[in-house]
C-alpha cells in the first residue's frame, strides 16, 4: 500500500474517530441534562409531598381502594378535608378531618379477621354498625365525633351496667347490599348484642341519578369496562399498557402477532365511558327506565331482611339515614301520630296513594336527568314504609327488630335542619349528635329493661 493510501486510511480513522468522539460527548452532555432535569423534578416532588397532609400516601379514585366481595372501601388517609355547604364564608366551609381506620378503612380501632371470634369482655355489649358515607363520618372531625363515636359515649355515659361497644362497619359510597356483604364477611366474628343499619341514600341515588339501574353499586361500570375489556377480554393481559401500545394494536396486525395481545375493547353498553373523565363518569345519564326504581325497592327491602337474619340472637334497629331536605316533603305526616293509631294508619295510605300515582305515571317512563328528585322521592318514601314492614314482622318480645326513620329527630323545614347537617346528605357533629343519643337511647330502654326483669338489682346501677 503507497504512503498516500496509508495517510488517506488515516485521516478517515481520525476523522472517524473524531465523529465518534463528538457524539459520545454529546450523548453524555444530554444524559447529563437528563439527570439534571430528573434530580430537579425528584427535588420538587419530595418537596411538594413533604407539604402535603397525606404524604406518603396514595391518593385513589374517590379516597377507594379494591377489598373482596365488597368491591371497594375508604382509602385509610393522614387527613381528609370536608366542606360544609352550609357554613357562613368561604373559609368557614372547608374543614380537616383526622380519623384513625384499620387497612380495611373502617374507623375500627382494630384490624378485622374473618377466621376467627373477637374476643368479648365480661358485661361486655357489642353493636355493628353499618351504612354509607354518612355512617362512616363524612362531616365529623376524628372518630368520637360521627355517629358511632357519639353513640358509644352516650351508651356508656347513661349506665354502668354493661360496657358497649360500637363497631363502625359503614363505608363510603356503599349501598345497603355491601353493608350485608361486609357484615357477612367481617361482622360474624362479633358476637353482636345489637345491628344497626342507617342507609337508604346510596340505594336510591345510584339507580337514577347516577343511571347505574337497580342492584348495581358505585363504580360498578367503570370496573365492568376494566376487567371485561382489560383482564377478561384479552389472551395475554398484561399489567401495564399505554395509549400508544393500544393504538398500535388497533392498527397493526403484525405487533398483535408478536405480542399475542389485542385491542381494548369496552362492552358497547358502557362505551359512554370513552367521552367522560373518572371524577364525571358516575354523574353520565344513559338510558335507564324508572321501573329500576322500583326494583331497587325490593332489593333494598329484601336485603334489611337478609341483614337481620345474618345475626338470629342480636337485637335489630333498621334505620333510614337522614337528609336536609324538608321532612314532611318525603312523608307527609305519617310521624305526627303514634304507631298503630287510626289517624297514623290513615296517614299511610294517603302517602300510600300518593306514591302509587307516582308509580302508574312514571312506571314505563326513561328515569330522566330532570326527575332525580321526584324519583329519589318516591323511593325514600317507599323505602321507609317497607322496612318498617319488615321490622314488625320479624320482632318478637325476645328479640325486637326496630324501625326509625332518623330524619324525624330534627325540625321539619329546610332552614332549620341545615345546622345539623353539611351538605344534602351527611351530617354536621351536632346532627351526629343528635342521632348518637337516639339510638343509645333506644338500645338502652331495652337493654336495662331486659337487664332489671333479670335481676331488679341491676336497676340501682342505671343511671
Amino acid at each position: 500500500m503507497s504512503r498516500e493510501n496509508v495517510r488517506a486510511v488515516k485521516d478517515k480513522t481520525g476523522k472517524g474517530r473524531t465523529v465518534l468522539f463528538v457524539i459520545a460527548i454529546n450523548l453524555l452532555v444530554f444524559l447529563g441534562l437528563l439527570a439534571a432535569i430528573e434530580i430537579g423534578f425528584r427535588t420538587v416532588e419530595k418537596t411538594h409531598i413533604s407539604h402535603l397532609k397525606n404524604a406518603g400516601q396514595a391518593l385513589r379514585f374517590f379516597w377507594t381502594m379494591y377489598r373482596p366481595f365488597v368491591m371497594f372501601v375508604v382509602t385509610p388517609l393522614k387527613h381528609y378535608e370536608f366542606a360544609n355547604l352550609y357554613a357562613r364564608g368561604a373559609q368557614s366551609k372547608k374543614f380537616d378531618a383526622e380519623f384513625k381506620l384499620n387497612s380495611d378503612g373502617f374507623v375500627i380501632d382494630h384490624e378485622l379477621d374473618f377466621s376467627k371470634p373477637y374476643p368479648k369482655g365480661k358485661n361486655e355489649r357489642f353493636v355493628l354498625f353499618t351504612g354509607g358515607s354518612a355512617a362512616w363520618g363524612v362531616g365529623a372531625t376524628n372518630n368520637n365525633t360521627n355517629v358511632a363515636g357519639r353513640m358509644e359515649y352516650y351508651l356508656n355515659r347513661k349506665q354502668s351496667t354493661y360496657k358497649y361497644r360500637v363497631l363502625n362497619f359503614g363505608n363510603g359510597g356503599w349501598m345497603s347490599f355491601q353493608e350485608f356483604v361486609a357484615l357477612a364477611y367481617w361482622g360474624r366474628s362479633y358476637a353482636a348484642d345489637w345491628v344497626i343499619t342507617m342507609d337508604g341514600v346510596n340505594d336510591g341515588t345510584l339507580v337514577c341519578g347516577e343511571a347505574n339501574g337497580a342492584g348495581r353499586p358505585m363504580h360498578n361500570d367503570s370496573v365492568e369496562a376494566y376487567v371485561m375489556a382489560y383482564l377478561f377480554g384479552q389472551t395475554k393481559p398484561v399489567f401495564f399498557r399505554g395509549w400508544l401500545e393500544d393504538t398500535l394494536l388497533r392498527h397493526s396486525s403484525l405487533y398483535r402477532g408478536i405480542t399475542g395481545q389485542s385491542p381494548l375493547r369496552i362492552p358497547s353498553n358502557l362505551d359512554y365511558l370513552l367521552g367522560s373523565t373518572p371524577e364525571g363518569r358516575q354523574g353520565v345519564m344513559r338510558d335507564v327506565k324508572w321501573i329500576e326504581v322500583e326494583r331497587q325497592r325490593h332489593f333494598y327491602i329484601d336485603t334489611q331482611r337478609q341483614i337481620a337474619n345474618l345475626f338470629p340472637s342480636a337485637k335489630v334497629i333498621l334505620s333510614t339515614q337522614p337528609m336536609v331536605n324538608q321532612f314532611r316533603g318525603h312523608f307527609m305526616n305519617i310521624y305526627d301520630h303514634p304507631r298503630g293509631s287510626p289517624e297514623r294508619q290513615k296517614a299511610i295510605q294517603e302517602l300510600e296513594q300518593a306514591l302509587q300515582t307516582v308509580y302508574n305515571v312514571m312506571h314505563d317512563k326513561p328515569c330522566g336527568n330532570a326527575l332525580k328528585g321526584e324519583n329519589f322521592g318516591y323511593f325514600f318514601a317507599s323505602i321507609a314504609l317497607g322496612t318498617e314492614r319488615v321490622a314488625q314482622s320479624m320482632s318478637t318480645p325476645q328479640r325486637p327488630v326496630i324501625y326509625e326513620n332518623m330524619g324525624r329527630f330534627f325540625e321539619d323545614d329546610f332552614e332549620s335542619r341545615k345546622q345539623y347537617f353539611v351538605d344534602p346528605v351527611h351530617m354536621s357533629e351536632k346532627g351526629m349528635d343528635v342521632l348518637g343519643q337516639k339510638y343509645a337511647q333506644i338500645i338502652l330502654s331495652s337493654d336495662l329493661a331486659q337487664a332489671e326483669m333479670g335481676n331488679p338489682a341491676l336497676s340501682a346501677s342505671a343511671h
